[in-house]
């Protein structure tokens, strides 16, 4: 999986899921300090500090606070009967941020924190405050109030179009919420929000919270570096070999030992299955019953009817066509594969590769004819020094500084803290989280969540707080953290989505950083990796952990050449996941049978590929799935916004990465989501996008 962005809208179609604590009245002057400290701007280190809950009791206090300050904000919100853009859509803006700046926070907690008991709290907490928003947001007094405002009174002041698009998505949000609709049906509508919250929450924290691991000998671990090894938990030459990416993709491509492989594969396949299986039937139910309320016949109909593609039938004639094509390609891949397979592995009778083998044929096959040894490669990207060198790119082509700094409190010691300046002016924009490596019970992905976004106080802009997650390898004692080209695009992927974020410069809170469409959200991060795939770049960011000489040109271009050279089946396997997504909600025959649906894609487009394993249930950790307001139905926004971001990068290259195009790159990160996105895209290129350069760029055609 590549990352999941976090992103909640209180306003907005809002899932909630039943309240586990009755929290009760806090005391004023706690809350007038809790206030002041959510309110304010964090410009300091110690003002950053200040906004994380460290105990349960402050998690319950702080909860407890930030609903009652909710409550008391909205009800005056409500009473006024002179309204005015600002007393009633702009302080609606920045109460519900309030609350939803908690709920954030308290969310990376839930996905990084060390100690189970805060893990616990601050995922009941979350319920709470999901809870809670239903009855404050989503109710027809809140609805009636902003379309009085619409009706009677905007016509009294001139709106900015900034202003104009947060009225426009309220009043959006609230009908998408059923807030129009008669009493009884809106009850059945917040009954099964608080519904899907649950499942949703219980559907993520189930892959979150999974350990899995196999056990094997030493021996069976043969062809990986010692300095992997070493790192696994071993009792009496019994090594505990845990399904987490980092390890997968390493044991998957570089154990020569194929029980080994099968047994991790089938493991990590099987990833919250079957407790998740469940819990997506009865999610998958829960949405289309909602859906057809608010007068959709399925969900996905409904999640695409606010996107750029806007309708099923778009999305699949986009997906069935780059797929059709990356699929001719796959099997050109495949078929050179299997013509130089490594010892002991042997192609089916169809000429298909079990799945385990695919990883490892291919390393194979890279060294042998590419020259391409991804692990020797690995020792000239020491994770050090590929961060020195992706700082230098960003902070050159955008004009920033960028400072680590020590926290002066964070969640666990690996953590680095970055500030985030603008070179011009010296303005502190926002503080970064850098939370790289593996460890038990954190989020097993790679992820940027925000925190606190950018929006305006008086003439100036909040700093900006975000957080990075991947779940890169500790260094060793002997060897420092080695990245692989895929790992340094995850890398630059992941910060592109942290520029986006902290770079955001909006008058209110809803469009601040990449509070943006969900099929324009990728874009950035998408634009921004393809900087890795130029040889001047990577061989700038190299050298080698022991000798500390760059890696050679002959290399690079090599390595680069990959790309290219397994880019239909890459392809294809992401077609898959998109096609899953959205066929799993259309409401069909196979909407609720998720393994024949698997099998069924599997059947159509990898056939003449891979064996299909029948025992595997991958989609129980696919997290996308559960993630509604980000993905949902929308797993096809990675290619949709693939296709834009490569558009976007050839314009750039084209023109030299010339100061001209870091201007426009900064205005396109400024403007988060007060500009409609294809708005924002057609005005960078000076044209309608198309997908020549994504073609191009991956050797499809």
């Amino acid at each position: 999986m590549k990352k999941i962005t976090y992103n909640i809208q209180l306003i907005v179609y809002l899932a909630t899921a039943q309240s586990i604590i009755s929290y009760a009245q806090v005391d004023d002057a706690i809350i007038q300090e809790y206030n002041a400290t959510i309110s304010a701007n964090v410009n300091s280190r110690e003002k950053l500090a200040q906004i994380y809950p460290k105990t349960v009791e402050e998690i319950q206090t702080w909860t407890a606070a930030a609903l009652q300050i909710a409550r008391q904000e909205t009800q005056e919100i409500l009473a006024i009967a002179n309204k005015t853009f600002a007393n009633t859509m702009q302080a609606l803006d920045i109460s519900s941020h309030k609350l939803q700046d908690l709920y954030a926070i308290l969310n990376i907690l839930s996905f990084t924190h060390p100690d189970q008991a805060i893990r616990d709290a601050v995922r009941e907490a979350i319920k709470d405050i999901q809870t809670a928003s239903i009855d404050l947001y989503v109710n027809p007094t809140l609805y009636h109030a902003i379309q009085e405002y619409a009706d009677h009174f905007q016509q009294l002041e001139t709106l900015t179009p900034e202003d104009q698009l947060l009225l426009d998505g309220f009043l959006e949000s609230c009908k998408r919420s059923g807030m129009h609709l008669p009493e009884a049906q809106l009850n059945q509508v917040k009954q099964l929000s608080k519904e899907l919250a649950a499942l949703e929450q219980d559907f993520l924290i189930n892959i979150n919270n999974n350990n899995d691991f196999i056990t094997v000998t030493k021996d069976a671990l043969e062809g990986l570096p010692d300095s992997f090894i070493n790192q696994l938990t071993c009792n009496d030459d019994a090594y505990q070999v845990p399904v987490n990416f980092s390890t997968y993709i390493t044991v998957m491509t570089e154990c020569t030992v194929a029980s080994t492989r099968k047994a991790l594969y089938l493991t990590r396949k099987n990833m919250a299955y079957p407790e998740n299986d469940t819990v997506l039937i009865e999610l998958l139910t829960k949405r289309d019953e909602l859906a057809a309320i608010l007068g959709y016949p399925s969900y996905a109909a409904m999640d695409l009817s606010r996107t750029s593609a806007e309708t099923i039938e778009n999305v699949e004639t986009f997906l069935t066509a780059i797929a059709d094509t990356a699929q001719q390609k796959a099997q050109k891949e495949i078929a050179q594969l299997t013509t130089d397979l490594p010892d002991g592995i042997t192609s089916n009778e169809n000429g298909t590769l079990n799945p385990w083998d695919y990883g490892y044929s291919t390393t194979h096959y890279n060294k042998k004819h590419y020259n391409v040894d991804e692990s020797a490669i690995a020792e000239y990207f020491p994770t050090e020094n590929v961060i020195d060198g992706i700082f230098d790119i960003y902070q050159n082509f955008l004009g920033l500084t960028f400072k680590k700094v020590t926290p002066v409190w964070s969640w666990h010691e690996d953590v680095y803290l970055i500030e985030i300046y603008r070179q011009s002016s010296g303005e502190l924009l926002g503080y970064l989280f850098l939370d790289l490596y593996t460890r038990p019970n954190k989020y097993p992905h790679a992820c940027v969540a925000e925190q606190i976004g950018s929006s305006a106080i008086g003439d100036k802009n909040k700093t900006s707080v975000a957080v990075m997650i991947t779940n890169f390898q500790k260094p060793s004692q002997d060897t420092p953290s080695l990245l692989k080209h895929n790992d340094i695009v995850t890398f630059f992927h992941e910060f592109g989505h942290a520029m986006h974020f902290v770079m955001g410069r909006t008058k209110h809170a809803s469009h601040a950083g990449f509070n943006v469409s969900c099929d324009f959200a990728e874009v950035p991060s998408q634009m921004f990796e393809e900087w890795m795939f130029e040889p001047e770049i990577v061989a700038k960011m190299s050298q080698h952990y022991q000798t500390k000489q760059p890696l050679d040109s002959e290399t690079i271009q090599k390595s680069l050449a990959l790309r290219q050279a397994e880019s239909g089946f890459h392809t294809l396997r992401q077609c898959m996941y998109a096609l899953f997504a959205l066929r799993l909600m259309t409401n069909s025959d196979l909407s609720y049978k998720p393994a024949e649906l698997w099998q069924s894609l599997d059947s159509r487009y990898f056939s003449d590929l891979l064996k299909y394993e029948p025992t595997i249930h991958d989609y129980a950790a696919f997290g996308h799935l559960a993630a509604a307001e980000l993905y949902g139905a929308k797993y096809y926004s990675y290619l949709w916004t693939k296709v834009f971001a490569i558009d976007l990068y050839a314009q750039i290259k084209q023109n030299n990465y010339n100061g001209q195009y870091s201007e426009k790159v900064r205005q396109l990160l400024s403007a988060g989501g007060s500009v409609p996105s294809y708005d924002l895209l057609t005005a960078f290129l000076e044209r309608e996008p198309n997908q020549d350069a994504f073609f191009a760029a991956l050797g499809l055609k």
